[in-house]
């Protein structure tokens, strides 16, 4: 299996994430889990922060999935050593 996800998909503010194209199913509390992912954690939102230019969030786990499949193939090798292929 080959993810080459981009993670401009994702660095988008609030609920913009570009997911049409991205392989998913819905997790427990809604959220969005990644096919192929080691692990995945999904939270509740406790607090806000201010951090400057950016918004620090605090989660609460409420959900965690660990998978005993052999990780997913990314596009120039195998996680976590792997780098993004360039466009």
């Amino acid at each position: 299996m080959t993810h080459c996800l981009k993670p401009a998909n994702f660095a988008r503010r609030g609920l913009a994430a570009a997911w049409d194209a991205v392989r998913h199913r819905p997790g427990p509390t809604g959220s969005p889990r990644l096919h192929g992912v080691l692990a995945a954690l999904e939270c509740t939102v406790e607090n806000r922060l201010p951090g400057g230019d950016h918004e620090i969030v605090v989660g609460r786990v409420q959900d965690v999935e660990i998978s005993t499949t052999p990780p997913a193939r990314c596009c120039t090798g195998v996680a976590p050593t792997c780098r993004w292929a360039k466009a």
